[in-house]
């Protein structure tokens, strides 16, 4: 999707002048990239919402849900994939009762869509069994991420 097909998705704010302004607009964008990864999500047959309730005081949700996964958004100009990974790995590691994959979905501005995970959570996305590097992150594009989430998981797979 170009930059030009992404502002129908974005709310045009006016150039911030004070730092509450600023923050608005940030906001702002962050919302439009958790529609968008929503939007692309259904598009491919793929059940997801947003964790908009994380702003009314929900607690620590995921900006995205997807079963079995949680996915961290960012969207900037120094967007750091490492980062919102590491913040998805915290917030899995509060809830050791819920068996979720942390995944990063990133996006600096005008670049495409990346999708960073640990070697580990991709291989048990894969059921492709196990490895002895987990923890290794793993980028790939938006649409091998869409296409491996649509794949069906390998017959040979034994946990």
């Amino acid at each position: 999707m170009t930059q030009t097909e992404m502002s129908g998705f974005e709310k045009k704010v006016p150039k911030p002048k004070t730092r509450a302004q600023l923050g608005l607009r940030s906001k702002m964008k962050g919302k439009s990239f958790e529609r968008l990864i929503v939007k692309k999500l259904t598009e491919a047959g793929i059940k997801s919402a947003r964790g908009w309730w994380q702003s009314c005081g929900g607690g620590n949700v995921p900006d995205v849900m997807v079963e079995g996964l949680w996915l961290e958004l960012g969207h900037g100009k120094a967007m750091q994939p490492r980062v919102k990974l590491e913040q998805a790995e915290a917030y899995v590691k509060e809830r050791p009762h819920v068996p979720v994959i942390p995944v990063a979905v990133t996006r600096r501005n005008g670049e495409p869509i990346q999708v960073t995970m640990r070697l580990g959570g991709l291989l048990a996305l894969t059921k492709s069994g196990a490895c002895k590097t987990p923890e290794l992150m793993v980028t790939m594009s938006w649409e091998s991420f869409v296409a491996l989430l649509n794949t069906p998981k390998s017959e040979n797979y034994i946990p």
